[in-house]
């Protein structure tokens, strides 16, 4: 054969099989990527790219944040003991104490570290599951369990499990350079959700510190700390969990002005030295029942909060609820203050520039049972004055009436707007103390409203920005406002339901009856504290009609004139 010709085959046949290898080559790399992304080759499964879907329930849960109950047969299973630990699979290492977990998939961890942590140290990318089987965790001078690096890690509590971690009072110089201020501490995603139980006692600043965003949705969950029990720096969803939070700063903290706080069920029991909830952004509550005991606010945030549900006990507060706009839907809302009950201030915290602002019986002595010594902080509360009597140190001037109407740099004024739920707010201390206090306007339109102030001093039931145009309007609902008559405001003239602002010049505790013209109660309710003027307000009063108030043993007949109008004793505006 010619050597032209002998090449040219030569050629053909190399530029052939170089197709064929090609291939080949193509298809090993794709097996290869597919058993790894399996986990064979690795012994891990290896999840990369954005979360499972967001849940159809709702839009701040994905699928896996609400999965408490995931696949563990192909999990790795570490068990702890003392300093040490044994390891069934890859992907994790006892490294001088600490156990390691350094990539991505799930595992099972169950046993006792007395002196070390769980450190999570994976690709950025990498999810992370770990289910906590009945662990009891201590760490002297770091976070028991801490996040270095991974794009999420889910923190499962095992059904029917017991779980206890716990951090000493002084931390490392390592983990103060890394800023690791929480006994469970996070710099990526943290999601804590399955059917156990978790105990967290820290002896250094927080309970439960993550850097971006906290997801809980599930677990009985208790947090007892010497600063804030939870501090979240960006955002904050809660659903299905039971959390007992005793804290000797803030009870639960979002602390970006960018972050919020979105709870959606569960049961919330919170004593902290200064507020139960603090938020530098959004509150939204949907459902969910609170007890909160608070040396400060009870929930308070720099910008809104909105409750559609759920039933609120507020019994030790300096503040009730705070914000700059407050929007209140449904619920059953009970608060004991010792100042404002509800108070948009254009989200002002009126402890913002004092000092020695907590209650030092707040720093209290834990009992520690469960914790080795170093890590037995765990205030009881039990020293919180019953009533609230704490009383802030300084100067502070309190329950200024009125206030100064200003909006922020959204141009957003203060308000406080109600149209449903139920509403009762009690003060038998404050003498400059509001019921319900907003710099701008309040707005009720629906719900059941019930004041009770200490009927001396300057206090006002309701007080609203009417020096700044804000206004006071009621256009439904029912309100029973008692209070001071000293700086009575009256209801707007532009409200859409008639109100009567009586003035008693002095009754005790009483009940007071409102009845029609036929004798018919229209409005009955039993005020608890003495008072010297109400404003009441209910869908049955109509202008042009004649009703009969009885306020203990006083008796007056009334003709509505006007749709807000002021009737009884001499009356101060």
């Amino acid at each position: 054969m010619p050597f032209a010709l002998m090449k040219r085959s030569k050629d053909k046949l190399t530029h052939k099989y170089s197709k064929r290898i090609f291939a080949v080559a193509i298809a090993g790399a794709l097996i290869i990527a597919a058993l790894f992304v399996k986990g064979v080759l690795s012994g891990t499964e290896k999840i990369v790219g954005p979360d499972a879907g967001i849940s159809e329930a709702s839009q701040y849960f994905t699928s896996n944040d609400i999965d408490g109950n995931w696949d563990t047969d192909d999990a790795v299973r570490i068990t702890l003991c003392g300093n040490s630990g044994t390891v069934s699979g890859n992907g994790v290492l006892m490294d001088d104490k600490d156990l390691i977990i350094s990539a991505s998939g799930r595992y099972i961890v169950s046993g006792e570290l007395s002196d070390g942590s769980i450190i999570v140290d994976a690709d950025d990318y990498s999810k992370v599951w770990i289910l906590l089987d009945g662990v009891k965790i201590y760490c002297p001078d770091n976070a028991a369990i801490r996040i270095n690096k991974a794009d999420k890690v889910f923190l499962t509590l095992a059904e029917n499990s017991e779980n206890i971690v716990a951090s000493g009072a002084e931390y490392s110089a390592d983990a103060l350079a890394d800023k690791t201020d929480g006994v469970i501490f996070a710099h990526d995603d943290l999601t804590i959700n399955g059917a156990g139980s978790l105990v967290v006692s820290g002896g250094y600043k927080h309970g439960i510190a993550a850097n971006d965003d906290l997801i809980i949705t599930g677990g009985t969950i208790s947090v007892s700390s010497v600063a804030d029990a939870i501090r979240v720096n960006d955002s904050l969803n809660i659903k299905d969990a039971a959390l007992t939070v005793t804290a000797g700063d803030d009870g639960i903290v979002v602390d970006e002005q960018t972050g919020s706080l979105y709870i959606e069920s569960g049961t919330f029991n919170i004593v902290a030295a200064d507020d139960g909830i603090h938020t530098g952004s959004d509150v939204i509550i949907q459902n969910g029942s609170f007890e909160i005991k608070a040396g400060d606010d009870g929930i308070h945030s720099d910008t809104a909060i909105t409750i559609n549900g759920g039933t609120i006990l507020i019994s030790e507060c300096y503040e009730g609820i705070e914000a700059q706009t407050i929007d209140i839907k449904d619920g059953e809302i009970t608060i004991y203050c010792l100042d404002d009950g509800i108070n948009a201030n254009g989200g002002n915290d009126a402890f913002a520039n004092m000092e020695n602002r907590h209650p030092d019986h707040m720093h209290g002595e834990g009992n520690g049972d469960d914790f080795p010594e170093g890590g037995d902080f765990k205030p009881n509360g039990n020293d919180f004055p019953e009533g609230g009597d704490f009383k802030p140190d300084g100067d502070f001037p309190m329950g200024q009436a009125g206030g100064q109407m200003h909006a922020d740099a959204s141009g957003i004024m203060p308000t406080v707007t109600i149209s449903g739920g139920k509403i009762v707010i009690m003060n038998s201390q404050g003498r400059d103390a509001d019921g319900i206090d907003s710099n701008g306007d309040i707005t009720i339109s629906g719900g059941e409203v019930y004041i009770s102030l200490n009927g001396s001093g300057t206090n006002c039931a309701l007080d609203y920005g009417s020096e700044n145009a804000g206004t006071c309007k009621i256009n439904g609902g029912i309100v029973v406002a008692a209070g001071s008559s000293l700086m009575l405001e009256k209801i707007s003239a532009g409200s859409e339901q008639a109100s009567i602002v009586y003035v008693t010049n002095g009754a005790p505790e009483s009940l007071v009856v409102l009845a029609d013209s036929d004798g018919e109660t229209v409005l009955s309710y039993e005020i608890p504290l003495a008072f010297t003027a109400v404003t009441i307000s209910c869908p049955e009063l109509k202008t042009g009609n004649t009703y009969k108030i009885s306020i203990g043993g006083i008796s007056d007949e009334i003709t509505i004139t006007e749709v807000a109008g002021t009737y009884g004793g001499a009356i101060f505006f």
